[in-house]
């Protein structure tokens, strides 16, 4: 009998995959992760015998057809819920030819060839020449890592709990109410979030089938021989050891972060931009986050070093790695991007308790409010109009706050946008922050009169460009303004 394998797989767009991972080692260092994964199934289901193999691919094909080969097969998922899109696969599957049909997704670093067409032969009768109606590799969070069927009762994926520690279990129900017979494999476990992979390096089964995972993983400083490390954004090992005793800040916002943490006597120098607390000014200046002082940063011999890929000139921030300095590289583009920068900033200045705290109020912001006007834009510069596309932290925060981003461009994070662009998206709100670039009042009520449909705020610039330990206490502070306006 024909076997047929379904992969679910996501295409690997940072900040959309591994999100539970990614707050703790964030977003570039998780999809990273998660595109070896992708590549090491494409090997591992290779190795099935009489396999036929349909890649279900959320997102864009093409690279997705990097990771998974040329001569993979493949099919969009449709919308719907888990159990709604494993259903059209399975009916796809089952059509016309007889057949067992299995699926996995590519997120199972420990599940093997041999694995899987163990389960294809318990489907099939071939072994102890009794065949199973339905057969599952369960994880021990109550899922599972694959599911078979030998035919096409597609009731099994009915009224699941999906993502819940019963998920199987229901699975389990629905098979038995139908009077079909189960088997359960050994469990292998899926990697979702910190724990997971703090359990999968310091297990003993070595990643012998996963060397691209492996490769992943040294690469970031979190394989088990690895030294302690922590990435940055850039998908960089910054190391753990020593512990950092005279840091430079290249962000007014992590500049704060420090002297939050505890770790401001340890900090020796910083740009003319930062502000907060008072006690920075007496710091060192190195320049503007543009235009940094190189061979001075250089001279300061500094051990830890922090800048932004956004806010700091990239020739500049190289030229400080390329000298052998220590710099961590931040680029937090979502709440999950700030919890992991928070998580390693903690780490790396030996200050977790006071991450973890703060960790803890992200957490219990809970959702956003309900507001009653929610179409916005977020200006951040005039002449020309700048605002943020949905790409970025600034939009995040806006849509953890109850609005919605109207900017949404694909391949610019701050476009430009004409007054008659502007006017035609009809925003109902227009927030208007304090940097980087202030807003006049003169120019706030021309806003207005080009927009006369829009609730005008101005608010502080720092709620909404800024991240670290204060992030919680400015996402309150803003859905207050916003629930009292709108």
């Amino acid at each position: 009998m024909k076997r047929k394998l379904i992969v679910f797989a996501k295409s690997p767009v940072s900040g959309r995959v591994k999100t539970r991972l990614a707050r703790s080692i964030g977003s570039t260092a998780a999809k990273l992760i998660y595109e070896a994964m992708v590549e090491d199934t494409s090997t591992m289901v290779g190795e099935i015998p009489d396999c036929e193999v349909t890649w279900w691919i959320d997102g864009e094909e093409e690279v997705l057809r990097r990771l998974a080969g040329e001569g993979a097969t493949f099919q969009q998922q449709p919308e719907g819920d888990l159990g709604q899109r494993l259903k059209v696969a399975f009916a796809h599957g089952f059509f016309s030819t007889p057949c067992t049909v299995a699926a996995i997704c590519t997120d199972c670093p420990r599940l093997s060839s041999d694995e899987l067409t163990r389960l294809f032969e318990t489907l099939e009768g071939s072994v102890n020449s009794t065949s199973a109606d339905a057969a599952f590799i369960p994880s021990s969070d109550g899922g599972y890592s694959a599911i078979g069927l030998a035919s096409s009762y597609l009731g099994v994926f009915d009224l699941i709990r999906w993502s819940d520690p019963n998920t199987l279990a229901d699975s389990l129900a629905q098979l038995d109410s139908a009077g079909l017979k189960t088997t359960l494999l050994d469990e292998s476990d899926d990697l979702d979030d910190w724990s997971d992979l703090e359990r999968l390096v310091a297990g003993d089964a070595p990643l012998l089938l996963r060397p691209r995972l492996n490769e992943a993983l040294e690469r970031l400083g979190l394989a088990r021989d690895s030294a302690p490390a922590v990435p940055d954004d850039l998908g960089r090992a910054i190391p753990l050891s020593p512990l950092p005793r005279r840091m430079i800040s290249l962000i007014p916002s992590v500049t704060e972060c420090l002297f939050d943490l505890g770790a401001g006597d340890r900090v020796m120098g910083r740009t003319d931009y930062c502000i907060s607390p008072d006690a920075v000014r007496r710091l060192e200046s190195v320049g503007g986050p543009k235009s940094l002082d190189v061979e001075k940063i250089i001279s300061l011999k500094p051990d830890l070093i922090w800048a932004d890929a956004e806010e700091n000139s990239r020739e500049e921030v190289e030229q400080l790695i390329e000298a052998g300095l220590r710099v961590f590289v931040a680029l937090p583009r979502t709440i999950g991007d700030v919890a992991a920068f928070i998580s390693r900033t903690s780490k790396l200045c030996g200050a977790r308790e006071k991450g973890d705290q703060a960790l803890a109020e992200l957490d219990r912001l809970g959702p956003p409010p309900t507001l009653g006007r929610t179409r916005a834009v977020c200006l951040i510069w005039k002449d020309p109009f700048m605002s943020a596309s949905k790409n970025t932290l600034l939009s995040s925060l806006m849509e953890l706050s109850g609005l919605s981003n109207i900017i949404d461009s694909a391949d610019v994070n701050y476009p430009e946008i004409s007054p008659g662009e502007l006017a035609a998206l009809e925003p109902e709100v227009v927030l208007l922050p304090s940097e980087p670039y202030l807003f006049t009042a003169q120019e706030a009520e021309e806003i207005g009169n080009l927009l006369p449909q829009a609730e005008i705020i101005h608010i502080p610039g720092e709620w909404v460009t800024w991240y670290g330990l204060r992030t919680p206490e400015r996402v309150k502070e803003l859905r207050r303004i916003l629930v009292e306006k709108l």
